[in-house]
């Protein structure tokens, strides 16, 4: 009897003792993840804020629209004694002046010990006419307490040639950044819009990093709108679990997916361009049907994508295989020219791609893109065959130029901060150019891909 239940005892332990040591583990994995999630969301630390804000208003931010031909969003900061903000605003070279009432929101960062509480107004300038210059200045009647003057332009009605800059990571080394980015608007002073791809500071809900981020900007985005993505470091220090300072700081487009907060994705067209913004950090399969509507409905000749976390990831044992099963088919399906991207803190950019592989036609490949522009750097592993251009250690800046004669052309450039040309190619696509079903183009035009170390071409026939 004794023997017989012993060896019963034994069976039951080879039986569940290795299901104990699996949920033992579990719950061990489980508390280890908990807990660290709770360092990333812990109580952040007192702080003084470098830069606090003050009744005259500051950290003044252009946005985007979904329709930046007739419309523009302007945000700006003010301290808590201010009660009411307006935008004045007129034409360009024309005395009559039309006032715009702001709203408000209350930003608060309760473990700053100086300034820990500041009001975020917003207002959206509507009825523009398209393809014209405007000035504006916002502020406080009742105290005569106003910024300066600055200018914008309105997107184009038509099909017309425009440049815009492209930037990965700022996130910190504001200071070195910020020279960084004056040097981009030097080199691009009619540009329309930055884009910036995510982690635009490094601890998105600690007030004082943004306080840091428009100082160092220095009023730049007062005169080019700045169209952001939501990056991982957007969420830190945030009890529940949202980049709620990235969405009081700015004013974008509501147009994004049914069951997502609103501004976590948003689109607009822009000339003969298409531009979509995701958001890397959520579930991506709660984008893709959007994705695919923004796309499918779509008849612009150029087509971008912009998102933080990289489809091919340059940083060893990155790999963000989810976002590449939801959205690659996507991508291809509808062909994306250029897809922006940042969080690996290096450059890295691929061929021409289709379904992970190289392909020689343009019109079949999309170009994933890769940067940094902040002081925080990434070693790179070792390039694969689909990479074109590869370094790492350098922050840079992209200017992307359409232009509409004498053919459709794309030029693609990046520059570090001395100046220095570190990339480039150039994609032309045939005039008349149509999209049929599925996004491929109606004419069977094969152009071929020629890439040297810095330059690549694309050569039609």
């Amino acid at each position: 009897m004794r023997s017989k239940f012993i060896h019963y005892r034994r069976s039951i332990l080879s039986i569940f003792f290795p299901l104990f040591l699996l949920l033992y583990s579990t719950s061990i994995f489980t508390y280890k993840t908990f807990a660290q999630t709770e360092i990333k969301t812990k109580t952040p630390p007192l702080r003084e804020t470098k830069y606090p804000v003050t009744q005259t208003p500051s950290q003044i931010a252009l946005n985007i629209t979904k329709s930046p031909s007739t419309s523009i969003s302007i945000s700006w900061s003010t301290s808590t004694e201010t009660t009411q903000s307006i935008v004045e605003w007129r034409e360009t070279g024309n005395p009559q002046t039309y006032t715009t009432q702001a709203k408000s929101t209350l930003i608060t960062d309760l473990y700053l010990t100086n300034n820990p509480q500041i009001f975020r107004w917003y207002a959206t300038l509507e009825n523009l006419t398209p393809n014209t210059q405007y000035e504006y200045r916002v502020g406080e009647q009742q105290n005569n307490l106003w910024s300066e003057w600055f200018k914008f332009k309105t997107a184009p009605k038509s099909p017309e040639n425009f440049s815009f800059i492209y930037l990965g990571d700022a996130q910190n080394g504001f200071e070195e950044w910020g020279k960084i980015l004056k040097k981009a608007v030097e080199k691009c002073p009619q540009c329309s819009f930055i884009m910036l791809a995510g982690d635009l500071v490094n601890r998105g809900n600690e007030r004082d990093d943004w306080d840091e981020f428009f100082y160092y900007a220095d009023n730049i985005f007062a005169q080019y709108p700045l169209v952001p993505a939501i990056g991982n470091h957007e969420y830190k220090s945030s009890g529940n679990m949202l980049p709620q300072m990235y969405l009081d700081y700015f004013t974008l487009p509501e147009n994004g997916p049914d069951k997502v907060t609103p501004e976590f994705c948003y689109s607009f067209n822009y000339s003969n361009s298409k531009f979509i913004i995701l958001n890397g950090s959520l579930n991506p399969l709660l984008q893709v049907d959007w994705l695919e509507q923004q796309l499918e409905k779509d008849s612009s000749l150029w087509r971008f994508l912009m998102f933080h976390q990289p489809i091919y990831s340059s940083a060893p044992k990155r790999d963000n295989k989810h976002l590449r099963d939801a959205w690659l088919p996507v991508i291809d399906k509808y062909h994306v020219d250029i897809v922006f991207q940042g969080h690996d803190h290096s450059y890295w950019r691929t061929h021409p791609l289709k379904n992970g592989e190289v392909v020689t036609n343009s019109y079949e490949g999309t170009v994933y893109v890769i940067s940094f522009s902040g002081t925080k750097a990434y070693d790179q592993q070792e390039p694969t065959s689909i990479i074109a251009k590869a370094f790492s250690k350098i922050p840079t800046y992209q200017i992307i130029t359409i232009e509409t004669q004498p053919e459709n052309t794309l030029t693609y450039r990046s520059f570090d901060l001395e100046g220095n040309l570190k990339d480039e190619f150039v994609i032309t696509k045939p005039k008349l150019l149509s999209w049929g079903l599925n996004g491929a183009y109606c004419k069977t035009i094969i152009d071929k891909f020629s890439f040297s170390k810095a330059k690549a071409k694309v050569a039609l026939k």
